[in-house]
């Protein structure tokens, strides 16, 4: 059994373990200034170790193993001396990044790689690709997190998806035993939803957008985005016209984003606004849906800026992404939520988070139909309870300054939707 002693030094009480190992030799691991109770917890584990290799049984107590990863670099060094353990995988941060990306990236998609590989070119470029994982401290993490705020002047959600990704890298590597605590573990990541930049787009602004499109490719890729909610370009320039099914009148969608969380494709209804974009771009001589934009230095994004422009229409933030939070916004008024986010390939919270918009239509509903009273009854038929009965109040109310909206489902509106 292992046991701990004691001894003094100019003053100081110092600790170390004594033990036999599987020859029966006596072993002694100086532990230092440490508290009894520590040294006594070391103890334990120690002969944990030492039972597990008399008995010849490489697969340590899942407690223990996990110790083994959380102690500190002084202490795992002198394990490996008694030959308890093994050493450590030194690594490098560009070392280690180019090496977990190599296993990680053919389990996501391509727009996921390129994600990930932002972040790893701006961890080299703060940290530099010789930094030692084992130095890299808390201190340095939060100066990290500082450092996109300040010197790269980012906006709070890109900051918080940097840092997640940091944080993911780091904690795949104590998996790996290459560091034994995550130096990102403490540092907040923050929110990655921006209101500042959550737009709601009307079908009547898109539609113009539609008209000044140079092509049907082009009209679908606009109308694939606003009328189905595809994420563009993964989900957009994936759709196939074998996933089109005219006569159903249904999309099946194959999602790389969702496909680690065992969802690779959805399915969704052919929605009357978007029929007539993929009868006219229909090609059965083609196997995808969008041939003309596939190439790798096709820019969607300054493509539709010049569409835009041609359309005298003003741009939105995040062009593509709002065009799938408006249609998102516009089926949420007519369907319950979980057949919506089922349609679209999210979940509630993120569609509450990132998606949902409050529209100048919800203003008007209110106004018009106010709580819990019938539609149809004027606020002129209502019974004033402040003593105002003498007063006149418009039977009808003005036309207010609020713009069209589409209904998207050509449905009539039931239940508290009306």
């Amino acid at each position: 059994m292992a046991s701990v002693t004691q001894e003094i030094r100019n003053g100081r009480t110092l600790y170390r373990i004594e033990y036999r190992d599987k020859d029966k030799r006596r072993r002694k691991i100086r532990l230092g200034s440490i508290s009894k109770r520590d040294a006594q917890a070391i103890a334990v584990k120690v002969q944990s170790i030492v039972s597990s290799t008399i008995a010849g049984n490489n697969d340590l107590a899942n407690a223990t193993a996990e110790w083994l990863q959380q102690i500190g670099d002084d202490l795992h060094a002198k394990l490996v001396e008694q030959g308890l353990c093994q050493p450590r995988n030194q690594s490098t941060l560009g070392e280690w990044l180019t090496l977990y990306l190599e296993r990680h990236n053919p389990r996501v998609g391509s727009y996921c790689q390129k994600a990930l590989g932002r972040s790893q070119t701006l961890l080299t470029e703060f940290f530099g690709t010789d930094k030692q994982m084992n130095d890299i401290t808390p201190i340095d993490a939060q100066a990290y997190r500082d450092w996109l705020v300040d010197d790269k002047d980012m906006a709070q959600a890109t900051v918080a998806t940097h840092v997640k990704k940091a944080k993911q890298f780091f904690s795949q590597a104590i998996k790996a035993d290459i560091i034994a605590k995550s130096p990102f573990a403490e540092v907040v990541a923050g929110t990655q939803a921006n209101d500042a930049n959550s737009y709601y787009v009307s079908c009547e602004k898109i539609n113009k957008a539609i008209e000044f499109a140079p092509d049907a490719q082009w009209r679908l890729i606009i109308a694939l985005s606003r009328y189905a909610g595809l994420r563009c370009p993964s989900e957009t320039l994936s759709l196939k016209w074998a996933d089109v099914d005219f006569v159903a009148g249904t999309l099946t969608i194959n999602s790389s984003k969702t496909r680690k969380q065992g969802k690779p494709m959805r399915v969704m209804p052919i929605l009357p606004e978007l029929r007539p974009y993929l009868e006219d771009a229909f090609d059965p001589e083609n196997e995808r849906c969008i041939t003309r934009y596939r190439v790798s230095n096709s820019n969607l994004r300054k493509m539709f800026l010049e569409i835009l422009a041609k359309a005298e229409v003003e741009p939105w933030p995040r062009l593509f992404h709002n065009l799938r939070g408006s249609l998102e916004t516009d089926l949420m008024n007519t369907y319950p939520a979980h057949v919506v986010v089922a349609w679209l390939g999210n979940t509630e919270q993120t569609a509450l988070r990132h998606y949902l918009k409050v529209t100048p239509q919800h203003l008007a509903d209110a106004i018009a139909n106010g709580v819990g009273q019938q539609v149809g009854t004027s606020l002129a038929e209502t019974t004033s309870s402040a003593g105002n009965e003498g007063k006149l109040i418009p039977k009808k109310l003005g036309k207010l300054a609020i713009p069209e909206l589409c209904e998207v489902s050509q449905y009539p509106r039931e239940g508290s939707n009306l």
